[in-house]
């Protein structure tokens, strides 16, 4: 009862306290709903997704805890033509999702992983993702590729010059060998690590 001008509509909430939160549209602006009428009673505020790193490419798989069918993708068109996908009033888990980037007037961007329609409980869900990682910076340490071997790409480059290309350098000897050196030494130790703080999840698609 009241405030029917947020009904139907999604957006990305902010927990103040117990009793309240804020609001934003779904590329970050504030909602500001001085000027709606005033709320009074009732409503249902769903759960209908997440916000997931910026730099998320794409979802390999998703699926609700304990059932072993994915859901399905779900494009923004079949969205706006069939309003019973915004159904608040489901009893059923969600059956699809939508994946999608958006970006703010200051070219901000986020990420939201939606689903559809709203549970009718609460879910643990699952997502298999493809994370585009961060940019190799010298002082970075990080599993995939320790600053300390950062030099791998130097001697790997010039070794290709070497193999590949019509330039005459010194010691073109040296260099590829050099470069097979610091590549196992990277992939030991990348080994090393996973075996050390990640040994639950090690498996080929870790490895280098």
């Amino acid at each position: 009862v009241g405030m029917t001008e947020l009904n139907n509509r999604v957006f990305a909430v902010t927990r103040i306290d117990a009793d309240t939160f804020s609001l934003t549209d779904l590329s970050g602006a504030a909602i500001n709903t001085t000027a709606y009428t005033a709320y009074a009673s009732g409503g249902t505020a769903c759960h209908r997704g997440a916000t997931l790193a910026k730099n998320f490419r794409s979802i390999l798989s998703f699926n609700w805890h304990g059932y072993s069918s994915p859901l399905e993708a779900i494009g923004q068109q079949e969205l706006e033509t069939n309003t019973g996908w915004f159904d608040t009033d489901s009893t059923s888990k969600p059956t699809r999702y939508l994946h999608k980037a958006y970006a703010d007037t200051a070219g901000k961007e986020y990420q939201r992983l939606l689903w559809f329609t709203a549970p009718d409980d609460n879910y643990s869900a699952r997502v298999w993702g493809e994370k585009v990682p961060s940019r190799l910076s010298g002082d970075t340490d990080v599993p995939v590729l320790p600053a300390r071997f950062h030099d791998c790409l130097v001697s790997g480059s010039v070794a290709r010059l070497v193999q590949y290309g019509n330039v005459q350098l010194e010691n073109a000897v040296i260099w590829p060998q050099l470069y097979k050196v610091h590549l196992q030494q990277l992939i030991d130790e990348n080994r090393e690590w996973w075996q050390a703080n990640r040994p639950d999840d090690r498996s080929k698609i870790y490895l280098l």
